[in-house]
């Protein structure tokens, strides 16, 4: 008996300083407990419009009905700590219950939508984002006054501008961007408006064409779809008229001189221009009919173009957009002016052309098969460094081809003489 009570004492001491030694190490500290109190949680609610991370997440966006937003939400230090239930609500009312989802909303206004994160403890947190509904403004574009092409407007009297624009959103409010400008550029009016009119009285300057235009904009930086655009004319003095129009070739540059002349029915000159613009105005005109001639003097490959015109009385004439075509491809020529030619540390050519221009790059030089690129182009004469060295019994082939600003090509081949004889060449 004795023996026995000694042996289940021993056992129990033996119990006893396993457990405390298993007491005093810190394996604890390897395992994560969710559920600790002192473990910080936080949540964030965010809008995005798209799942790549490049897109900026937002705390608040505005959308039209029907366009979706994808809802965010982050949980640190992880969405896998412990907890009850997360859900979504709109306005209050259920909405999601998933982390990250895309949906739309329709009802028009301003919404908060909150994340709800209910942890282990029952302890709630949450975080919330701002959704405002709406839809832009809208401009009818197919009735407004002045309408397109008004003649006759008076050049001293109040002009009333006016057009049709609808809120779509009972609590969105529309401001309008009018803009007044000269065919030159000037800006006579630069405005933002709540109101869908405006009156200008500065009056205007006659024979003359403007232009306006108007955008609409909610408070919410929603933009129209559309934009009105209008044009008028200001009339002149009685039996005063004007002509304008806009000047183009089919050439890739776009710096030319136009010689612009009026002529009477009987082809006598009346008025000439020179400018560098594409636009161009003639007035104060008499009432009659006349011929419109445009050239570009310093390219006459571009072929002149002959307009007759009938002038009423008081208004403004604009025509069709005039375009000047060059059709001519350039010319490339040996300046002895024959198509063989001696070899040469140097080959000369001249590369003309008399219309819409051309430069270096649009040169290409082969001889025979073989692209040269160290050649260079000044004032017309085009200079190919070349191997005077060479030795050749027969002719060789060099081609030189080139484009202008229009297009026109051209490929013409040279050939160079012979230096040498064939025995001569195998030592013979």
């Amino acid at each position: 008996m004795t023996f026995c009570k000694q042996h289940f004492l021993g056992l129990l001491l033996w119990s006893i300083i396993v457990l405390t030694f298993g007491a005093c190490t810190n394996s604890d500290q390897y395992l994560f407990d969710s559920s600790t109190p002192n473990e910080s949680i936080s949540v964030e609610a965010l809008l995005t419009t798209s799942f790549d991370s490049s897109v900026a997440k937002v705390k608040s966006d505005t959308i039209r009905p029907g366009d979706s937003l994808i809802f965010l939400t982050e949980v640190y230090p992880s969405k896998s700590i412990g907890h009850k239930r997360y859900f979504w609500l709109l306005d209050g009312a259920p909405f999601a219950n998933e982390f990250s989802f895309r949906n739309t909303i329709l009802d028009p206004g301003v919404h908060e939508v909150v994340f709800v994160f209910v942890d282990s403890f029952g302890d709630t947190l949450s975080d919330t984002v701002s959704v405002t509904v709406a839809t832009p403004p809208v401009l009818d574009d197919s009735l407004f006054i002045p309408a397109c092409g008004t003649q006759n407007i008076e050049p001293d009297s109040a002009l009333n501008f006016a057009w049709n624009s609808t809120a779509v959103d009972s609590f969105s409010r529309a401001s309008y961007h009018f803009v007044i400008w000269k065919s030159t550029g000037e800006i006579m009016v630069d405005t933002l408006l709540k109101q869908a009119n405006f009156i200008y009285r500065n009056g205007f300057t006659p024979l003359h064409k403007y232009y306006w235009s108007v955008s609409a904009e909610n408070q919410f930086q929603q933009k129209s779809e559309r934009t009105i655009e209008g044009n008028f004319y200001v009339k002149g003095a009685s039996s005063e008229n004007a002509v304008m129009g806009h000047l183009k070739t089919n050439s890739d540059k776009d710096s030319y001189t136009y010689q612009i002349l009026l002529q009477d029915s009987n082809m006598v000159p009346l008025k000439e221009i020179k400018s560098d613009s594409t636009d161009f105005s003639l007035f104060p005109l008499a009432v009659g009919s006349y011929s419109l001639r445009v050239s570009v003097p310093d390219s006459p490959d571009f072929s002149p173009i002959l307009t007759r015109i009938t002038l009423h009385g008081g208004q403004v004439l604009e025509l069709d957009t005039i375009c000047l075509y060059d059709n001519t491809p350039p010319t490339i020529k040996n300046p002895l002016g024959s198509d063989t030619l001696d070899i040469a540390d140097t080959l000369r050519f001249t590369v003309r052309d008399g219309g819409s221009g051309l430069s270096e790059s649009m040169i290409s030089v082969f001889f025979e098969n073989n692209y040269l690129q160290n050649f260079s182009l000044s004032d017309s004469l085009l200079k190919i460094p070349f191997d005077k060295d060479i030795r050749s019994w027969t002719y060789r082939i060099i081609n030189i081809s080139a484009i202008d600003f229009s297009g026109n090509k051209i490929s013409k081949n040279f050939y160079l003489k012979p230096n040498t004889t064939l025995p001569e060449v195998f030592g013979e």
